[in-house]
């Protein structure tokens, strides 16, 4: 399965969705462990319950197992487990989409507040410019000093 290093996708979903329209009626032999391998990862997913364990990575690692039995691949479950790609970045970015989202919820259902600050407008302009005229007193080639920016 082409998605599986990435579990949240849209892609993921549909592909193990599709799995009950393509194994649902086959009656025996890996097709049959298909559909039962797949009953049995939706039921821990589905769960009200769910808690993302060891077990959940074992049912899905079973699924992927029993469909390349039932394609005619040779892959073990050490294969299984560990032949596939997924960027560290990908993951970082996800679980920081998952916080904002979160922390998101919290403020819109009052649970949680923005913390805000009041910064005076005018000594915040007055620093930055003073930081840029001695910027440019430090880079210049000119002998004469900048009063005005």
């Amino acid at each position: 399965m082409q998605t599986r290093g990435n579990r949240l996708s849209h892609s993921h979903v549909e592909a193990l969705n599709a799995i009950d329209l393509e194994f649902g009626h086959e009656k025996s032999g890996n097709g049959k462990k298909v559909y039962f391998s797949w009953k049995e990862y939706r039921n821990k997913l589905s769960d009200k319950d769910f808690i993302y364990d060891k077990d959940v990575e074992v049912k899905f690692n079973n699924l992927l197992l029993s469909m390349s039995q039932f394609f005619g691949y040779s892959f073990d479950i050490t294969d299984i487990e560990n032949n596939f790609y997924s960027p560290r970045a990908q993951g970082d970015n996800q679980e920081m989409i998952n916080r904002i989202y979160k922390n998101l919820d919290k403020i819109l259902n009052g649970n949680s507040t923005i913390p805000v600050s009041i910064v005076d407008s005018d000594s915040k302009r007055k620093n930055s410019r003073e930081v840029v005229i001695n910027s440019a007193k430090k880079h210049s080639k000119h002998k004469k000093p900048i009063t005005k920016i």
